[in-house]
């Protein structure tokens, strides 16, 4: 059999100590931008969500609304959905549960990383979707010195940002239940 690892030219294998994939480091601007650069109200608790849409499932969705019941003064910060639509879907479900639709902001995609990665700092704490966990997206608020939230569960696809926020050394930051 042979030894991929020498064959494929590409080095040795690195094996991640505590988290499923690495992430780079970026310089971000010394000055964070503000919250009214973005949207967001001065005083409200800005609970962050960027990852994709399709994660967002219904048990996933209850516990946003009841985070922002039980924080009369906070706020949920989304990047925009995959359909034009999205966003009114979504705050009608907000409203269902007792939760003004206008508490969901939404922030434009954006394609300069670095941009995306320092406007991380306007918010207080990104949540996860834990079903299906946020990968690449709890890389980018980790990097940017935003804390994750997650709850622990069973599947792979669902503990991806727990590994990362292991490896961070902030377990207490994933729970084990809603």
């Amino acid at each position: 059999m042979p030894d991929h690892e020498s064959d494929q030219g590409n080095g040795p294998l690195i094996r991640l100590a505590d988290a499923f994939q690495c992430g780079e480091l970026f310089d971000l601007p010394p000055s964070p931008p503000s919250r009214a650069t973005h949207s967001l109200p001065d005083n409200a608790f800005v609970y962050c969500a960027f990852g994709n849409w399709l994660k967002i499932d219904e048990h996933v969705f209850n516990d946003w609304m009841s985070s922002l019941t039980a924080v009369p003064t906070s706020v949920l910060w989304l990047t925009s959905g995959p359909l034009p639509n999205s966003l009114s879907t979504l705050q009608r479900y907000a409203e269902a549960q007792g939760v003004d639709g206008s508490r969901l902001i939404v922030a434009p995609r954006k394609d300069d990383k670095l941009s995306h990665i320092d406007r991380h700092s306007c918010a207080d704490l990104y949540i996860d979707t834990y079903t299906f966990s946020a990968a690449t997206s709890a890389t980018d608020a980790l990097s940017a010195g935003l804390p994750v939230l997650t709850k622990r569960d069973s599947t792979a696809q669902s503990r991806l940002a727990e590994s990362l926020i292991r490896a961070t050394g902030v377990p207490q930051l994933v729970e084990e239940d809603r």
